[in-house]
């Protein structure tokens, strides 16, 4: 398990320091990826002067990241219990925190002087490295934990570019679920493995759903969403079996549904099947 002290100084018992121009390298296995951004204090506080005074002093030092990701390696792949500590003795501070490329794992985490919060997370890791995005208008980062979590439920996603966890790149265009594990606690791990362009056959086909059912042990959850707006062939996916009787509505705007016009087609679909009793959603008793 891996246990990072944040800031300036001698880190605490037990702690890995890591001060503010610690650049991540495969040998020392953690580090920022861009040091250039990333500031580090230390609040002198009166009566921290033992080592064994451990909470006081991970809340007096800290690094301040401005829009760069702290990377640690792990082990093996798997899910990771993720604990930090964040704030500030004397000012007011804003974080907002993302894994990976751009997984939403909290919600923004905002602390007034004097204030510090712990918060946990679970999150699946794909090869080897733990990147950690951090970024807000005040951020902080005092301390950070990492441990294997295996036996944490496991919610697993299959989907298109409506799920998937985009890339950071197009900020802020996201997959809902890539927003999805923010809104769970720490027992929950929102495990993505949608793929943009994907249709339920090609999803299949290319082994992506083999890979999800050697994964899921008892208990686990698995959503699957295919909805997709781009129709590369003539075969019908479950949009177009549900709404068939209805596709008379798009002859006005096409006569064979292409790229063009299709979302705003199939968004009047939806409209009319829901108005005219078509669609509806089950009953909380119907889904017991």
């Amino acid at each position: 398990m891996w246990k990072f002290d944040f800031g300036p100084g001698e880190p605490a018992d037990g702690y890995t320091g890591v001060p503010p121009d610690c650049s991540y390298t495969a040998e020392q296995g953690y580090g920022f990826e861009d040091v250039d951004h990333v500031y580090g204090r230390e609040r002198r506080l009166s009566g921290v002067t033992a080592p064994k005074d451990t909470l006081a002093r991970l809340r007096s030092r800290f690094c301040i990241p401005l829009g760069t990701a702290f990377v640690a390696d792990v082990p093996e792949d798997g899910m990771y219990l993720v604990t930090v500590l964040l704030g500030d003795p004397l000012a007011e501070t804003l974080t907002r925190l993302k894994a990976g490329e751009g997984k939403h794992v909290l919600p923004p985490l905002h602390t007034l002087p004097g204030q510090f919060t712990e918060a946990r997370f679970t999150v699946p890791v794909r090869g080897g490295k733990l990147r950690l995005a951090v970024s807000g208008t005040a951020p902080r980062l005092n301390a950070l934990e990492i441990a294997p979590a295996p036996q944490t439920l496991r919610l697993f996603l299959a989907g298109d570019s409506t799920v998937t966890d985009q890339d950071a790149s197009g900020y802020p265009y996201t997959g809902w679920g890539q927003a999805l594990p923010a809104l769970f606690k720490h027992d929950v791990c929102v495990d993505n493995h949608a793929v943009s362009g994907r249709s339920s056959k090609s999803f299949v086909d290319e082994g992506r759903m083999d890979v999800i059912l050697t994964e899921m042990k008892a208990g686990d959850f698995l959503f699957i969403q295919f909805g997709t707006i781009m129709i590369r062939s003539r075969t019908r996916n479950g949009l177009l079996i549900l709404l068939r009787p209805t596709r008379s509505t798009c002859a006005s705007i096409s006569t064979e549904p292409e790229a063009v016009g299709l979302l705003q087609c199939w968004l009047r679909l939806c409209i009319v099947a829901i108005l005219t009793g078509m669609v509806r959603y089950p009953t909380r008793m119907e889904t017991m």
